[in-house]
């Protein structure tokens, strides 16, 4: 029958029967409480069914394949099933119907009891069974591991049973508004000609009755049942002189699943006196609307009028016992039994109580709004402000208890003399759970679960960079705590007791440990890389360099590791299943490589050391190292053991290659290609010359390669091998002469040698020079002058008429005088006189003896 039709028959039929008939009647058949002790764990069975027309469970999500807990065989409630047929990976997804006005805990190994067959050829075929938990707007998740199971044969043509554990308990809460999907194929993806069927419900006559068993610990439940005056206020107290002495007697249900969970059964009331016999008893109805919703209600009123004139004074209890659909341990037990639901309250008749009012609150003072509050056995819950209101006579009411989360909170007495407000304080806590390695420093970004005193599940949490996961408004008692750190467990037992807020520091099994890094002579080995990967899950876990001192370590969880060691991209060790920490700790783990120290001394040709040579070090793999020397000529490495080849680089020049075995650590002295050339200059007389401008260039490469500026004395240039050109320029003045001279010469250095550069053009002979000309300038200047003053003074003389002196003229002449055609004449008076370029005494006529310069080989000649 479909699902539309079988609604509205069922509405017809509370609509037209007398309701109590319906729900309590002898006649209905279906769930009875289950006698005795309820098993362990309860099972909530819900069928699997199909509506006519796709129903809706929330926008967004409509289907026609529907679970709960009515069986199809209830009156009003049966309706037609279906074979579903399908080849290769076929499935179907049932979803729980309608979506849950409450949370549900599931707590157990769910199991799915199913009809299948099969035709073809294919034999032995796996059926899988998942539940997934369905929320508005959100993607699915998966509730735990799922079942599978398979066939044992060719089923035919009819549906053969078949049963599908989970494969792992549950341990979670289906939030209020969702739903569960049921969802079954047959695991293959193959391509095959064989057909699938999948049976439940009426089909062709014959009830396949295909169910999913879910334990859960949430069900019908009495939330509170309390006496109602006829306008709706609740009393405990009963006035036997009242003129109208009747009462509602009332009670509030409420069930995750829904108020078609227990609607078609019977809600009975029963009063017990002081002394434990029944009193009265009856059947409660629902308050109007007098048919709510079946598939969209969450919880019910219900009443029943009751005149309490028959009851004598005293005290008593008003208890309410209701059934719902839970059909427990399905398939084992014969017949359909519901799951019993009960709440008592107390009630006086003849003595009128006060009204009291309680606040409840926690630790810190903070109201707490739903708390369940128990006084004289009447429990109810705290409104928006942490506040209850109860009618009490006066007296002492002992243990009146609040309850938190599913857990005693306080247990007090409360002694009422008239009206009066009371605050209980509770054991509610904001406690700080705080994670800590073995030093006692705070772990980060660990996993959390913690679990609650009640047994469920608080969402995982992550510490934050103080190690700490925060808790708000929990009730005490011990907290389940497991600790998950790098996907290893660091921390499960025992639980941390919750007695008051504050930190609660959890030390975990997570330890800072230190790797040493050794050669095998003991000296450590710096910038060594040292992995550590998890054994067993193969997570990264961490990845440290070794300082100076080849040490360094990092936080690992206890467990089992592979420890690499890795040095200029080679692995030098590696352990597998390494125990950490290791027995040494907390002492470095020592690991000790194949590598070793090594100090290259790089020196010329003289043994002298060289600065800032390169060293290029290249293994057989072609992974290579650059060094560089020091002031000392020095430069130190930390070598993988093997053959290497040293190449050198000096002023951008190869000067030595070799090959090197690496074995053990020690000093190596490489003799480098580099020589000293001593360069010498000197003038055209062969002495030292100062000022010379020296440079030195490398005729391979172009550079140059060297300049210096001579002092009078060698100078030295330092050199690798190789062919240069050594230019040498020199300018200056030299006795009034400009000299400027510039010389190269080609060297080709295989080894240390000398050269001297000679600069012929400078200093030159005297008479070369400009000094020289100088003085021979003036040296005419000036007799040019004595000749010109000795004409001057003669004409004076001869102008003035005066005779020259006995002394200066001979008797001849002053006795003739001279013939006027007649000219004087110069002798020159040759004594001692140079041959060449010499100054001789010549006498002018009449005029005294003056210097001259001769420049010719006569020692006499004549001027006129």
């Amino acid at each position: 029958m479909p699902w539309t039709f079988a609604v509205v028959l069922l509405l017809g039929l509370l609509l037209v029967s007398p309701v109590g008939s319906y729900f309590g009647g002898p006649a209905t058949v279906g769930a009875n409480p289950w006698p005795g002790p309820e098993p362990s764990p309860t099972n909530l069975t819900v069928f699997l069914h199909n509506s006519s027309a796709p129903v809706s469970l929330f926008p967004g999500l409509n289907s026609s394949l529907l679970l709960n807990t009515t069986s199809d065989t209830a009156p009003g409630i049966s309706g037609e099933g279906q074979v579903l047929v399908g080849a290769l990976n076929f499935q179907v997804n049932f979803y729980l119907w309608p979506a849950l006005p409450g949370a549900l805990v599931l707590n157990g190994t769910p199991t799915a009891h199913v009809f299948v067959n099969q035709t073809g050829s294919t034999l032995g075929v796996g059926w899988n069974f998942d539940l997934y938990q369905v929320c508005p707007g959100v993607a699915p998740v998966l509730l735990g591991s799922g079942g599978g199971a398979t066939t044992q044969s060719d089923e035919g043509s009819l549906g053969t049973t078949l049963t599908i554990p989970y494969t792992s308990p549950l341990n979670t809460t289906v939030p209020a508004g969702c739903t569960v999907e049921a969802h079954f194929d047959n695991g293959l993806s193959s391509s095959n000609s064989d057909h699938y069927g999948f049976w439940y419900g009426q089909v062709s006559g014959t009830y396949y009755q295909a169910t999913v068993s879910l334990p859960a610990s949430t069900y019908l439940n009495v939330d509170r049942s309390y006496l109602a005056l006829p306008n709706g206020t609740p009393v405990t107290t009963l006035n036997v002189s009242a003129l109208n002495p009747v009462v509602n007697l009332t009670a509030n249900l409420s069930d995750p699943l829904g108020n078609y969970d227990y609607q078609l059964w019977t809600v009975d009331w029963t009063i017990f006196n002081a002394t434990g016999r029944v009193a009265s008893a009856g059947t409660l109805l629902p308050v109007a609307p007098a048919v709510p919703p079946l598939w969209n209600g969450s919880g019910e009123t219900y009443s029943a009028p009751f005149n309490y004139s028959g009851l004598l004074r005293g005290e008593y209890s008003f208890c309410v016992n209701a059934t719902d659909n839970t059909y427990h341990n399905f398939p084992n037990v014969a017949g359909y039994f519901g799951r019993e639901a009960s709440g008592c309250s107390i009630f006086w008749v003849g003595s009128r109580p006060y009204p009291v009012s309680l606040t409840i609150v926690d630790s810190l003072g903070h109201p707490l709004v739903g708390a369940q509050v128990i006084v004289n056995g009447m429990p109810t819950v705290t409104g928006a402000n942490g506040t209850v209101q109860y009618f009490l006579s006066n007296g002492t009411y002992p243990s009146s208890r609040v309850f938190w989360e599913g857990i005693q909170v306080n247990n007090t007495t409360l002694t009422v003399s008239g009206p009066g407000n009371f605050t209980l304080g509770t054991a509610v806590y904001f406690p700080v759970f705080r994670i800590v390695d073995n030093l006692s420093l705070p772990l980060s970004d660990a996993f959390v679960y913690v679990v609650h005193p009640n047994g469920t599940h608080y969402p995982l949490a992550v510490t934050n960079s103080t190690g700490e996961v925060a808790l708000s408004q929990v009730p005490g008692g011990p907290y389940g705590l497991t600790v998950i750190w790098h996907d290893s467990i660091v921390y499960s037992s025992p639980p941390v007791l919750v007695q008051a807020n504050g930190n609660y520091t959890v030390q975990v099994a997570v330890y800072h440990q230190n790797f040493l890094v050794v050669e095998p002579s003991g000296l450590p080995v710096p910038l060594a890389s040292v992995v550590i990967v998890n054994a067993t899950t193969g997570v990264l876990i961490g990845a440290v360099t070794t300082n100076s001192s080849g040490e360094n370590g990092t936080l690992l969880p206890s467990g089992a590791f592979d420890v690499a060691v890795y040095w200029q991209n080679s692995e030098v060790a590696n352990y597998s299943l390494l125990r950490l920490p290791a027995t040494t700790y907390p002492a470095p783990f020592v690991i000790t490589v194949d590598v070793f120290s090594v100090t290259f001394l790089a020196v010329d040709s003289e043994h002298h050391p060289v600065a800032g040579a390169v060293l290029s070090l290249t293994t057989a793999t072609g992974s290579f190292l650059t060094l560089v020397t020091n002031g000392s000529g020095e430069a130190q490495a930390v070598l993988i053991g093997g053959a290497y080849q040293v190449s050198t680089l000096w002023d951008g020049v190869g000067v030595g290659q070799t090959s090197l075995q690496v074995n053990s650590s020690n000093q190596v002295t490489l003799t480098l290609a580099i020589y000293y050339l001593t360069v010498t200059t000197n003038d055209r007389a062969g002495a030292p010359l100062s000022g010379v401008f020296v440079q030195v260039t490398s005729t391979q490469t172009g550079t140059v390669a060297g300049t210096a500026i001579s002092e009078g004395s060698p100078m030295i240039f330092r050199l690798p091998a190789g062919n240069y050109l050594v230019n040498a320029s020199y300018s200056g003045t030299y006795e009034l002469t400009p000299v400027s001279q510039h010389l190269s010469q080609a060297v080709s250095l295989e080894q240390s040698q000398s050269i001297t550069l000679a600069f012929s053009q400078v200093n030159p002979s005297f008479t070369q020079t400009n000094e020289f000309l100088v003085l021979v300038g003036l040296a005419i200047l000036a007799l040019i002058v004595i000749v010109l003053a000795l004409l001057l003074l003669r004409r004076r003389k001869g102008r003035n008429g005066s005779k020259p002196s006995t002394s200066e003229t001979s008797p001849s002449a002053a006795s003739s005088p001279a013939t006027p055609t007649e000219e004087p004449k110069a002798e020159v008076r040759s004594r001692d006189l140079p041959a060449v370029n010499s100054v001789a005494m010549v006498r002018v006529g009449d005029l005294r003896w003056a210097p001259f310069v001769l420049s010719g080989a006569s020692s006499r000649t004549a001027v006129r």
